[in-house]
């Protein structure tokens, strides 16, 4: 390896958005690791400013398509604490449910076109289904019932605008919920079969380092994807409006998108913190797949979010089922509860597919006046720099040659699964 040389890898391929992996080695020994994001600077704060909360409902989930639900469910629960609206029972089924279709589909959507060419050899989706046609065909069966449930419980695959706060526009006929839970028990043995496969993949050792986990407690004692309280894997429990103002969104030179820490360490949010957090919390198919899954590697590989995220298509089809027969009882649609103009602040928080995502928002006169959005993948940016890191050193102080180096810095950060124009806020005004 040459003394003082730079490496770069310029717009990561196969993830959400543009970033760019930048190593400097001298002496042959790295000096500097950057991820960097140069992606346009965040601006959705200020487009509500001024915004009636059924507005600011509008407008927040135009910050992502791919996890839009969880955008909307997020602020959904943030503005009804502020308004003082409960909504009943069912409604918080309906709307898990469509928080299940999500994580489905943009689940499926990492695992089988972005992350699993790289562990099967192949540089795309493309020319893996030349040799694993059956693979990637439950790859895009799994994606297309996740858009499927999406687009019936919000009316649109993206951006539907049928959940609101006090309730849904329109709540789902038997008929229409009999058929989303007729799909997820059709999907569900292919979605076993997809733990299997990426059980048995080789998963490299070279970015192993423990980082902090962080997620979601869910009100009850099951496995879950949102509720108002963090759990933090040194042990430390916080409110959501605790944890919001600890990790302190700070500015770095390379990086358009803020980033955090938690007491000033890097920390790691999604379906790999989930897992570690609150694995032994699943049950049926998904608690029998961590179990046989599951090792102390997880608590130091990045790379294990991919089995991670299998295990939760799992159980958000079983989910789907479970939710299903609850909703099947319901014998009157519930009505939207009314909402009045109010004021206060408050936080709503859930676990997007990429980790915890924290909506605060503060209204006068039943105006927004204040409004700050903490999205998973900045959360994250600290902890992929930091095994980039781990894993640069222990490549270029190896036999391992460049191209095979830069291959495996990529699929640290593909196995985050980030949403990098989600965490920039992109928006043309």
């Amino acid at each position: 390896m040459k003394e003082g040389k730079e490496i770069r890898i310029d717009s990561v391929a196969r993830v959400e958005g543009h970033g760019n992996i930048y190593v400097r080695l001298r002496n042959g020994k790295v000096k500097e690791v950057r991820f960097e994001i140069p992606e346009g600077p965040r601006l959705f704060e200020t487009l509500v400013l001024g915004k009636e909360a059924s507005e600011v409902l509008n407008i927040v989930p135009r910050i992502c398509a791919i996890c839009n639900i969880s955008h909307r469910y997020a602020a959904i629960r943030a503005l009804e604490k502020i308004l003082a609206v409960n909504v009943p029972p069912e409604v918080t089924l309906l709307r898990n449910m469509m928080h299940y279709g999500e994580m489905i589909e943009s689940h499926s959507l990492h695992i089988f076109f972005l992350a699993l060419p790289d562990f099967l050899g192949y540089p795309d989706a493309i020319a893996l289904a030349e040799k694993y046609p059956e693979e990637v065909g439950i790859g895009l069966r799994l994606k297309k019932f996740g858009n499927y449930v999406m687009e019936a419980v919000a009316g649109r695959m993206i951006h539907g605008e049928n959940p609101t706060i006090g309730g849904f526009g329109r709540f789902l006929s038997k008929e229409e919920i009999k058929s989303i839970r007729d799909g997820a028990e059709k999907l569900l043995p292919e979605a076993i079969r997809t733990t299997e496969l990426l059980r048995n993949l080789h998963y490299s050792t070279y970015a192993e380092e423990g980082v902090l986990f962080v997620c979601l407690k869910p009100p009850t004692d099951a496995y879950g994807f949102w509720g108002d309280t963090v759990m933090i894997s040194n042990g430390d429990d916080r409110t959501v409006e605790e944890f919001r103002t600890a990790i302190k969104e700070r500015i770095y030179p390379h990086s358009t998108a803020k980033r955090t820490l938690y007491r000033e360490k890097p920390y790691l949010v999604g379906a790999l913190a989930r897992m570690n957090l609150l694995g032994e919390r699943l049950h049926g198919a998904a608690h029998e797949a961590f179990q046989k899954c599951y090792s102390l590697s997880w608590i130091r590989n990045p790379l294990y979010n991919n089995l991670a995220q299998a295990i939760e298509i799992v159980f958000a089809l079983e989910e789907i089922i479970n939710t299903a027969d609850k909703i099947l009882k319901v014998k009157r649609p519930p009505k939207i509860v009314p909402i009045k103009k109010g004021e206060g602040k408050g936080v709503g928080a859930v676990e997007a597919p990429r980790g915890s995502l924290f909506h605060y928002y503060e209204f006068k006169d039943g105006l927004c006046t204040n409004a700050d959005l903490i999205i998973p993948t900045a959360q994250n940016y600290n902890a992929i720099e930091k095994h980039l890191t781990v894993a640069a050193a222990n490549l270029f102080s190896s036999s391992v040659g460049e191209e095979k180096a830069k291959l495996e810095l990529e699929m640290v950060v593909r196995a985050y699964d980030p949403c990098i124009s989600c965490s920039c806020h992109i928006q043309k005004v």
